[in-house]
């Protein structure tokens, strides 16, 4: 079954992906690739929420707290600094 792909990520060395230094070639035949991105949105809904569902880490930026969540939560984006 075809699936729509919404988002593409390109990587130009260290930049999305993790380098491995100890891999050679090309990323593609890599035995482990890993993605350092993290979706930072305020809105459960629109940013959150569809950022787990594609499997891509989030914190929710949520400067009242209103809300729980077994998301990762922030008030303000110093808080970045703590991850």
């Amino acid at each position: 079954m075809a699936q729509n792909i919404d988002i593409y990520l390109f990587d130009w060395g260290d930049t999305l992906m993790k380098d491995f230094t100890h891999q050679s070639g090309k990323m593609c035949d890599w035995k482990i690739v890993e993605a350092c991105v993290v979706m930072i949105g305020d809105s459960f809904e629109k940013d959150i929420k569809p950022a787990l569902e594609c499997g891509i880490k989030a914190i929710w930026l949520q400067e009242t707290n209103t809300q729980n969540t077994t998301v990762s939560t922030i008030k303000n984006l110093r808080e970045l600094l703590s991850f």
